[in-house]
């Protein structure tokens, strides 16, 4: 598959600089969010893939990667704040596909601006957080806690790097690599307020959801092999938005897009395809 050339960029969302990358193409346009503590660069693949029928961006949220920082103002609607700018000011009405944080950004973005988004892709979004602690999903507290400590007094790359090789001391020197250049980026704000939880302050997920008018699909995991939706939660998704696609991947952890990138980008291209 040919490589499909991206283009970095920068957007000034009021005071905050937005990083983004740009995947021109022919057809409407799609922005995509990715999770807390990633960055633009874990759309690559999947830009490559719709590459001919979309035009890609894909957004360093604020606090993440090259995008600027805004101590003490991380939750969802500072999140979406600046989607909404994006949208208005960037990308024109587009439709949004978020992971994680990113899927919860883009819910409350559809609901607020429902004459800027033509349609949505909740990939996996933890709204398990809207009625219990972070803890209940262990893995997701653990992992925010350790790039909290590894981030908060300002390391260097190589200290970086070598937290992450003492943490996963089996994984592939590139993929240490890659990860602890995505972690040295982090402003320890995004996770503290996720620790804290007062990330969901002021955001109402239920209204949100409720207050879906696009069409939307939601690919979700298994909660037994560490994605972020119970079965609990895809019921009150269910019930509150009768309207919505959900999908189960099979197997599927919270990172099923890049472990199983073609299953996920054909269910993708598969409901993209009625947007068009």
């Amino acid at each position: 598959m040919p490589m499909t050339p991206i283009i970095e960029s920068t957007f000034h969302a009021g005071r905050i600089a937005i990083n983004y990358g740009e995947a021109a193409g022919t057809g409407p346009a799609i922005v995509m969010l990715h999770g807390m503590t990633g960055d633009w660069r874990g759309f690559r693949d999947l830009m490559n893939r719709l590459a001919g029928g979309w035009h890609s961006y894909a957004c360093d949220l604020r606090g993440h990667g090259k995008s600027g920082r805004d101590e003490g103002n991380y939750r969802l609607p500072d999140y979406a704040s600046d989607i909404q700018a994006f949208l208005a000011g960037v990308s024109g009405p587009a439709v949004l596909l978020g992971h994680s944080l990113g899927a919860l950004t883009a819910m409350l973005v559809a609901a607020g601006k429902t004459e800027l988004v033509r349609g949505a892709v909740l990939l996996d979004p933890p709204v398990y957080v809207r009625n219990a602690p972070l803890g209940t999903h262990p893995a997701v507290e653990d992992w925010f806690g350790w790039v909290y400590e590894t981030v908060k007094d300002g390391p260097t790359l190589d200290q970086v790097v070598e937290a992450c090789r003492l943490r996963e001391p089996d994984a592939d020197e590139k993929e240490i690599q890659a990860v602890a250049l995505r972690v040295s980026r982090v402003d320890p704000g995004t996770v503290g307020a996720a620790l804290e939880e007062t990330m969901g302050d002021d955001a109402d997920m239920e209204a949100a959801l409720a207050g879906l008018r696009c069409p939307t699909l939601v690919l979700r995991g298994e909660w037994r092999c560490g994605a972020c939706v119970r079965e609990e939660d895809a019921a009150w998704m269910r019930a509150t938005a009768p309207a919505l696609q959900i999908v189960q991947i099979p197997g599927g952890s919270h990172g099923f897009l890049w472990e199983n990138p073609e299953e996920t980008a054909e269910l993708i291209q598969g409901f993209l395809g009625i947007l068009r």
